[in-house]
């Protein structure tokens, strides 16, 4: 069983010692580190943001994260994340520098570097996962990850990072490409539309055929739409 180390974000007071930034460098002191990192090529995984996204874990933690990983022996570290957000990192105040260590793509600048592996056994029409080079080939992984809203009102946090950030786009668009569960029947809807105009999270929208649509990305699965049938 392993040992889950925790610390309470609010303060007992407003001395140094209670602050955030103190326990933060006290749980690292507890992590077993060396027996994880000792001598091997270390990826700490992180979703860096995106867009105007700025809630993510601040690069003061990050650096301290990095130096401690350096101090258990690590003969190398460097952070990851996918091209997108590696491209902007430096606008919610990433670089080398701030963290203390190289940030990298997973998969390369043209999301091309992976390592493709099948599904066994396939889930739907997902059969096989392009797991970026960056990823694979690390000898020690970090899950270093921030919790957020996500999806269907879930919470996207330590699995998401690297169920759905160690891979390449294409196979990301694969697994959103699992999302479903609401039948739409075309001969009982009258293209009122007034679940569109009631969806809160504008997950619904008709094309200009009269289909049925939903961005399953932003729908919360209120099932709404039966209250209109």
């Amino acid at each position: 069983m392993s040992d889950l180390l925790f610390a309470d974000y609010v303060p007992k007071n407003l001395e140094p010692i209670h602050s955030i930034g103190a326990k933060w460098l006290r749980m690292l002191a507890k992590m077993p580190l060396e027996t994880v990192v000792a001598n091997k090529r270390v990826c700490v995984k992180m979703h860096l943001g995106g867009g105007t996204g700025f809630t993510t874990i601040h690069p003061f933690f990050t650096r301290k994260l990095i130096e401690r990983i350096r101090a258990a022996g690590a003969r190398t570290v460097f952070i990851a994340d996918s091209p997108g957000s590696v491209a902007t990192a430096v606008e919610r105040g990433y670089t080398t520098e701030t963290v203390g260590c190289p940030i990298v793509s997973i998969s390369g600048l043209r999301d091309a570097y992976f390592r493709a592996r099948p599904v066994n056994p396939p889930f739907g029409a997902f059969r096989e996962v392009e797991i970026g080079g960056e990823i694979a080939e690390a000898e020690a992984l970090i899950d270093f990850s921030h919790i957020k809203g996500h999806g269907a009102c879930g919470f996207g946090g330590a699995s998401k990072n690297l169920s759905m950030g160690c891979v390449t786009q294409r196979s990301r668009g694969a697994i959103h490409a699992l999302e479903g569960g609401l039948d739409w029947d075309k001969n009982a809807c009258t293209l009122c539309k007034v679940c569109a105009e009631n969806c809160e999270n504008g997950a619904i929208s008709f094309g200009d055929d009269g289909q049925f649509n939903v961005f399953y990305h932003n729908c919360k699965f209120c099932q709404g739409v039966i209250f209109f049938s």
